[in-house]
């Protein structure tokens, strides 16, 4: 999974926090002749950074991007929260302002921490700052190596570009979903989080014995069981199990 921003702003210290340990488990134990089974890597860890940038280096490390960025220390009579160096994008670095990290595992979840803040609306070039709703900041991530992406979340200019609230240097966190297919830590999600009902949509998980693993684990969990999934997940079962039992079935 890779993490994309949308850039207009200045940055500085960024974290994506992920998994440690892995472990492999499988929940089908017996697989037959022909069939698929899926293994599941699990990983476990608190606040194990999987990529850091405080672009102190004069040039911004892990990532891919054609940008013209400025590192510095002040932009427009502002220093960073700490004096140290930051990542701004002003009118040098053409529109769309866009930097993405090389690939990166994220599967089991986690956090993205960043600094950020606008330039002022209305200040001279390079430090005029976005008034536009669609100039804002768009965190997103990928899945298929950028060919789509989804957004996490989305920071408009407020009030005109004049907000003091996105003027002034603050701290951003947002979380990394867990991928579908990580069974583990969407278990240990919905028990953190006391989920009470969970609904399963994507047949991977189904096929992977989501609904079993919640059940067993005394959580509500709606969906077929991994057996009965087996009719959409696999061709070669349905088509076996309708000829047995006489269900008219394509030829």
């Amino acid at each position: 999974m890779r993490i994309f921003l949308l850039i207009i702003f200045s940055i500085t210290l960024n974290h994506s926090f992920t998994q440690c340990t892995v472990q492999g488990s499988v929940i089908q134990n017996v697989v037959p002749c022909n069939e698929c089974v899926t293994l599941t890597a699990n990983g476990f860890g608190e606040n194990v950074a999987a990529f850091v940038e405080n672009f102190n280096s004069g040039q911004p490390v892990g990532w891919q991007f054609t940008q013209t960025v400025t590192i510095s220390s002040t932009t427009c009579g502002i220093p960073s929260l700490d004096g140290s160096p930051f990542m701004w994008m002003g009118s040098s670095s053409p529109a769309p302002r866009t930097m993405a990290t090389l690939g990166l595992d994220v599967s089991a979840g986690g956090t993205v921490c960043f600094e950020m803040r606008y330039a002022i609306q209305q200040q001279n070039s390079p430090c005029e700052g976005p008034d536009l709703g669609d100039e804002g900041v768009t965190l997103q991530y990928s899945i298929n190596n950028g060919a789509s992406w989804v957004t996490i979340n989305y920071w408009p200019p407020l009030n005109g570009g004049f907000a003091s609230s996105m003027t002034v240097w603050n701290e951003y966190c947002e979380n990394i979903p867990i991928a579908a297919d990580d069974l583990q830590q969407l278990l240990q999600f919905a028990q953190t989080q006391s989920i009470n009902l969970t609904i399963i949509g994507p047949e991977a998980p189904l096929a992977a014995g989501i609904v079993d693993l919640f059940t067993d684990n005394n959580l509500a969990c709606f969906g077929p069981s991994q057996a009965a999934a087996r009719l959409e997940s696999s061709k070669a079962f349905c088509k076996d199990f309708m000829q047995r039992y006489q269900i008219p079935t394509a030829s």
